[in-house]
């Protein structure tokens, strides 16, 4: 993640990018994905907090409640 802006900020996405790789589908599958390839956790989180910032643009702009994908096994 860059070292550019708002410290606070750049702390909360990181945290929630830790929550969500265990607990939201769709990052769950990001975050398995990457790690899978032999990335290191630490980008792997950085790829989960811009996918947040991604989700949460897209729920802001089609004024749209976010849904899970269906998980297909």
């Amino acid at each position: 993640m860059a070292t550019h802006g708002c410290k606070l900020v750049r702390h909360m996405l990181w945290s929630c990018a830790k929550v969500a790789a265990r607990f939201n589908p769709d990052c769950k599958s990001l975050f398995d994905r990457l790690k899978a390839k032999g990335k290191h956790a630490a980008a792997c989180y950085g790829a989960v907090a811009r996918k947040l910032l991604h989700l949460v643009f897209g729920v802001l702009k089609h004024q749209q409640p976010y849904k899970n994908a269906p998980i297909t096994s």
